[in-house]
């Protein structure tokens, strides 16, 4: 009886044992499904961000774009309108030239007047001294 009793205890460690290994493997089949469902939400958040960088990415490099077109816009207004200044400024330069140059001829015309004035002046005081010549010798 001693033999069987002994028998019998080990038997109840060992079904006792096998409960607490069945548990515990049930635990951690459990805890293994937890694992995989928080991988699996894992990689669905990882496959989010990508799209959502990918998104991002596509809607920086449109924005980028966008800014660029804009800055090309406003480079050829400001060259157009720098054009048209630099255009404006030849035509007052050109316009300032044509007056310097006719005042340069009126100049040269007013001192031609003068030199004749003073010709025509100097030929008057010796017409008056030859008629006041005659004058006295007639």
């Amino acid at each position: 009886e001693a033999g069987e009793g002994e028998s019998a205890r080990a038997a109840e460690e060992l079904e006792s044992k096998c409960s607490e290994l069945e548990a515990e493997r049930d635990t951690l089949a459990a805890r293994v499904e937890e694992l995989e469902a928080a991988r699996r939400e894992a990689e669905a958040r990882v496959q989010s961000a990508a799209s959502a960088a990918s998104d991002g990415e596509a809607e920086a490099t449109a924005a980028l774009k966008q800014r660029l077109a804009e800055l090309e816009a406003a480079a050829a207004d400001v060259e157009s309108r720098h054009a048209k200044e630099l255009k404006a400024q030849q035509s007052e330069i050109g316009r300032l030239e044509e007056l310097a140059n006719a005042a340069n001829k009126a100049q040269r015309e007013a001192a031609s007047l003068i030199e004749a004035a003073a010709a025509s002046d100097q030929h008057m005081q010796a017409a008056e001294g030859a008629r006041k010549q005659l004058e006295e010798e007639a």
